[in-house]
């Protein structure tokens, strides 16, 4: 994928059965993709933080590399095949996850929340 790609890619089975918005079921075992950021490309913020021209400029890159990935699996032979991909957000609670839940719906993406042993 291009050099300002804010995704790393890799594959793995899935962990649980799981039925997506779009009607595709995931079966426990089956081969998908995982997302990961790419934190070294993600560009730096200011001192005081994310501001509006930060949020944009993520955002920009956000979208530009989904459709660098979309582009990418349909030709990469280890990917043929791949319906679904999973990434993980962490520590949403509350408003945080109806923010990363309506972000996620703009890119056309479902929240689907994790529990793990051991955490709060």
């Amino acid at each position: 994928m291009a050099a300002n790609c804010i995704l790393r890619l890799a594959r793995r089975r899935s962990s649980r059965e799981i039925k997506l918005s779009d009607g595709t079921e995931v079966h426990k075992g089956e081969l998908i993709g995982e997302l990961h950021l790419w934190n070294e490309r993600i560009p730096p913020m200011n001192a005081a933080g994310a501001d509006l021209r930060w949020a944009m400029s993520f955002h920009r890159l956000l979208v530009r590399s989904f459709q660098e990935l979309a582009a990418y699996v349909e030709q990469a032979p280890g990917f043929q095949g791949i319906r679904a991909f999973r990434g993980e957000m962490t520590f949403a609670r509350g408003r945080g996850m109806v923010q990363r839940r309506n972000l996620a719906a703009q890119l056309g993406l479902d929240v689907v929340p994790i529990r793990r042993p051991g955490w709060s």
